[in-house]
């Protein structure tokens, strides 16, 4: 955590932004709700390697765990998961900024995302995506990036796994949480 702060601190910390990358302080299994001051987006991914076909998707919530916004986003020709996932990332992060909220907490489950981000020279076919996120996390007052395990970030995955095994290519932003996932973000919100 220490080594993602400094590199955060040298290629991109505009005064007063506060951010991390940190790993998750709560069991594994449980959504966690945000304090009452802050959002949470939790973030997915899905992609088909035989198509290029990704998907993305993210689900904002308030500290009730009460669905503010969601989203889901195709992409094609995506040559890899790491581009998928970095690809809902920017997603994610590009409609908090359009929808000019600050305070978040993005939540998202990828390995290769964290990889990305926290040794992004690893990977210079990717260079322009990681640093067009890292402009946009500049644009935002206040904001954290936290790894978490797949089981708190199902209601995210799920919506962009839409994408490639349903074939759901329409791409929007909603307000509110998905109807046909109201079960599991009323379940989540509950079990806090």
């Amino acid at each position: 955590m220490e080594e993602a702060n400094i590199w955060f601190q040298v290629n991109c910390d505009p005064i007063g932004s506060v951010h991390n990358v940190a790993l998750p302080l709560h069991p594994p299994e449980l959504w966690v709700r945000p304090p009452t001051d802050v959002l949470k987006c939790n973030i997915g991914s899905a992609w088909d390697h035989l198509s290029g076909l990704s998907g993305a998707g993210w689900l904002l919530r308030d500290h009730r765990g009460s669905p503010r916004n969601h989203s889901r986003r195709a992409y094609s020709g995506t040559i890899s998961r790491r581009e998928a996932d970095l690809m809902a990332l920017h997603w994610a992060v590009e409609s908090m900024v359009n929808m000019r909220l600050n305070n978040v907490i993005l939540e998202a489950s990828s390995m290769e995302l964290r990889e990305s981000l926290l040794e992004p020279h690893r990977f210079p076919e990717l260079k322009s995506l990681i640093e067009s996120i890292m402009l946009l996390f500049t644009r935002l007052d206040s904001w954290s990036l936290i790894h978490v395990n797949g089981s708190r970030n199902r209601v995210s995955t799920a919506i962009a796994v839409s994408v490639t095994s349903d074939h759901r290519s329409q791409s929007y932003v909603a307000a509110g949480g998905p109807s046909w996932l109201s079960h599991t973000v009323l379940s989540e919100a509950q079990a806090m």
